[in-house]
Formats: structure tokens, sequence, C-alpha cells
């Protein structure tokens, strides 16, 4: 018995040093995409989930406050929820409805509300801004603002997501500015 308890103990803490180690606090403003298809400038002293290798996810007080996601999805893996894909050609407004019906599919949120839906630039293509709230299952109100585009390499999204009380409107300057920053890779361009 006292063996087994020993072992949960030693079990427990070796889960929280790893869980602590999934995160490496941002000293570079410039990160890399993942397959090196984009940079972004992003706030020094947040930090980036390390183990993320599909897309840049960053936060400054932990993902249930507040994360900024910036990634690349295939067109043929674009939207998995809904089974939906994207094409080089598709209009903003199509892709931004795919993306709605996407973000409606997820358990963790409901109510969503689209506040604004409307053209955007990023890095120089045409895409879309969304503005939308939502609700966790607790019942806690979330804003999100999405950016997002489609080229010939794929579907780009970049999101960020805070509880509407303090947070939502304390960060999302600091997204804009990220955003402002998003660059294509000469290669993706």
């Amino acid at each position: 018995m006292i063996t087994s308890i020993r072992l949960i103990c030693v079990f427990l803490i070796l889960s929280l040093v790893s869980a602590c180690a999934t995160w490496v606090k941002l000293e570079k403003p410039v990160v890399v995409g993942p397959d090196k298809s984009f940079t972004v400038e992003v706030p020094v002293g947040w930090v980036r989930a390390a183990l993320v290798t599909d897309k840049v996810l960053i936060t400054r007080d932990g993902t249930g406050v507040q994360f900024i996601r910036i990634g690349k999805r295939a067109h043929e893996k674009a939207f998995p929820k809904i089974k939906k894909g994207t094409t080089a050609d598709m209009l903003p407004t199509e892709v931004a409805e795919l993306l709605i019906a996407e973000i409606k599919s997820e358990e963790a949120m409901s109510g969503l509300t689209v506040l604004t839906n409307e053209p955007a630039d990023i890095a120089q293509k045409t895409g879309f801004r969304l503005h939308l709230q939502m609700k966790n299952q607790s019942g806690l109100r979330y804003e999100a603002v999405v950016y997002g585009f489609v080229d010939k390499s794929g579907f780009y999204e970049l999101t960020f997501r805070a509880p509407t009380l303090h947070y939502f409107e304390r960060d999302l300057p600091t997204f804009e500015q990220a955003v402002h920053s998003f660059r294509l890779a000469a290669k993706a361009a």
C-alpha cells in the first residue's frame, strides 16, 4: 500500500515537471512557422508551446486565459471536423463560412455569435477577419478574432482568443501587431 502511494506521488511529480517543461519563454520577437512557410513577430516574454509542432501557439498567462495560434493547413485537411477542404481559388467569404462551421462543431465552446465578418489583407493576400463571441462549458464568455486566407500552398489561420472580461481588450492590440508583422516565406508567396 505504501509503495503504491509512493509510486503515485512520483508519477504526479514527474507529470507536473514534464507539463512545466512544455512551454518555452520567447526570448526573440521573430518566430518561424513550423514548415518555414511564414514568419511572425510575437511578444517577447510570452511562452510558446514546445510540443505543438504543426503551428505556432503562444500565450502570456495560459491558454485558458488567452492564446495566439498561427498556422497553415493543407487544402485537403483545412477543416477536419466538418470534413471539408479548401482550394487556392476559393473566395474569402467561402473560407470564412467553412471556418465558422468548423468552430461551431467544437464541443468545448457553445453559443457562437459572429460579431463581424469582413474582408482583410494579410501578408498581401486577400482574406477575412472574423470577430466571434462564444461561451465555454462553464459559461465563461470568450471573444476571438480570426484572420484567414488561402493560397496555392494551403489555408492560413491566425487566431486570438481570450475571455471577454479584461483579457480580450488588453491583449487584442498585441495580436493585431502580430498579424501586421505576418510574412509569407519567399517559397510560399
